[in-house]
């Protein structure tokens, strides 16, 4: 009979993945081809950022859980197998998923509502929002590409 955590860290590690994932292919493939030039798409981030946080989240303790059971886990940095070559490499792509996130949320989505409510005022002069808006989709499809090289790795750790 397996072990009520593990059994429960593997579940929330899918079901947070599916979560995490999902949005962003929902929002590159769907979302932001849609909504080309409409700064409204900020009030759609503003909404499923926080479950994308939480998701992120469930990952990390998730993950850790798992990775510490893990009888290929020799110690932190120690790689010594190919499983612990794809789970740090997995790590490192994650953490610059977290960066694209961040620099998104902290830095592209405020000035696309600072530029909106200019526009709304009619005191917007330019095309910066479109701009914005295809780095915005740049991002998060980077960030879904980054994501599919995650699940591979995952694979390839699964595997050894």
């Amino acid at each position: 009979m397996p072990d009520l955590l593990i059994v429960i860290s593997y579940f929330l590690h899918l079901i947070a993945t599916v979560i995490w994932l999902g949005g962003m292919m929902m929002n590159a493939l769907l979302i932001y081809p849609r909504f080309k030039g409409d700064a409204a798409i900020g009030d759609m981030n503003r909404r499923t950022q926080p479950i994308a946080m939480i998701a992120m989240a469930a990952l990390w303790f998730s993950g850790l859980n798992q990775m510490a059971i893990n009888p290929n886990y020799k110690g932190f940095i120690t790689i010594s197998n190919v499983w612990s070559l794809a789970i740090l490499s997995k790590h490192i792509i994650v953490i610059v998923m977290m960066a694209i996130s961040a620099y998104s949320l902290w830095v592209v989505a405020p000035e696309l509502k600072r530029l909106s409510l200019l526009q709304a005022k009619g005191k917007l002069n330019g095309d910066r929002i479109p701009v914005l808006l295809a780095r915005e989709s740049r991002l998060n499809q980077f960030n879904l590409a980054c994501g599919i090289i995650v699940l591979f790795l995952t694979a390839v750790a699964r595997s050894a």
